[in-house]
């Protein structure tokens, strides 16, 4: 089984894919959505720290956006039954997150942000350790940790002690305890911290092929908007303890606002005059650096119009339009926005 790249190719030189820890029931009569939640609520004395949150997070991957104190590390801990909600409740792989924490336990891989290896073991006898953990014989968590440590690529280096691993080499045996007892959900929260590039992306690839090639379902929490959109094909965004939008992250794009891009060339007054032109046309504009105009053209049915509108202001003030382009949206686009409409009072 190969890993993506991220530019859609394949990695030379196929790795085979782990196998299961146990034999899995049958995928039919298996819930469609993996996390679902109704009016959760989770009061600490005087502070709200989730606020009535409802979701569905299908099967696949999800990512879990959200500036720091958004609640996402609150959320998980409800989820996995290690908090009780104040209010609300829901279910994990279709156990009840108040009565089956247990359960629901169990059948996760975490694979938290802060350092969580016993530095004087080495990764063989953590794995397998780990395995037990959850219930594993020892005989049975022994193979699987060689397997799961060979299938991430680690070597020899499996017989050192993990005090003398590199920052990589540390997330990469954190990923392998959570993925010893071959569970049905992992829990990501900021797997790529610390790393260098070539790490950051060995990690990534690793991830996308666990979440796209081995089919599991993931849900990753992180920071780093490009690694969301890289491996996940559907998004939660929160913020102050609520969920401001979720859903297909390739659809979410196509139903946002379209931006341009417009290159002008003028003096200072000029351009500030043609972003005013631009507002009285009912677009939002927004002078950038080097002279361009970010322009919000609205919905994809207004396009033709907004670029008439450019063409408009520009007559209008004397001002010299070289160039109007259309900007690929991104998910960090779509989180600025999504944060934006917050703070200004409204969801999108």
């Amino acid at each position: 089984m190969t890993a993506g790249t991220k530019d859609g190719s394949k990695k030379k030189g196929t790795k085979e894919s782990p196998p299961s820890a146990v034999d899995k029931e049958d995928e039919k009569g298996r819930p469609d959505y993996i996390v679902e939640t109704h009016g959760i609520t989770k009061r600490f004395e005087n502070i709200v720290a989730l606020d009535d949150i409802s979701l569905k997070v299908p099967t696949g991957a999800t990512g879990l956006l959200g500036p720091n104190g958004a609640g996402k590390s609150t959320l998980i801990r409800v989820l996995i039954g290690l908090l009780n909600p104040t209010s609300g409740g829901g279910t994990v792989l279709g156990k009840d997150i108040s009565t089956e924490g247990f359960d629901i336990r169990q059948r996760i891989g975490y694979l938290p942000e802060h350092e969580c290896l016993i530095l004087d073991m080495d990764a063989v006898s953590f794995c397998t350790y780990m395995g037990q953990m959850v219930g594993m014989a020892r005989s049975d968590a022994l193979q699987r940790a060689h397997e799961v440590l060979h299938y991430i690529g680690v070597g020899e280096e499996r017989y050192r002690k993990i005090q003398t691993y590199s920052t990589g080499m540390r997330q990469k045996i954190k990923l392998a305890q959570a993925l010893v007892h071959d569970p049905d959900l992992l829990l990501l929260d900021e797997p790529t911290n610390g790393l260098d590039p070539r790490g950051r992306d060995e990690m990534l690839d690793l991830i996308r092929s666990l979440a796209h090639d081995e089919k599991k379902n993931i849900l990753l929490s992180s920071h780093l908007l490009p690694d969301v959109e890289y491996i996940c094909d559907n998004v939660v965004i929160m913020s102050s303890g609520q969920i401001l939008k979720q859903g297909n992250i390739k659809e979410m794009l196509m139903a946002s606002k379209t931006v341009l891009s417009v290159r002008v060339k003028g003096m200072a007054n000029e351009e500030d005059a043609f972003v005013k032109e631009l507002e009285k046309a009912g677009l939002e504009a927004e002078l950038e650096k080097g002279g361009n105009v970010r322009v919000d053209a609205g919905k994809e049915e207004r396009l033709t119009e907004a670029y008439m509108d450019v063409m408009r202001a520009g007559a209008a003030v004397g001002i010299q339009v070289r160039f109007v382009s259309r900007s690929a949206r991104s998910l960090e686009d779509l989180f600025l926005d999504v944060i934006r409409a917050q703070e200004k009072g409204g969801h999108k």
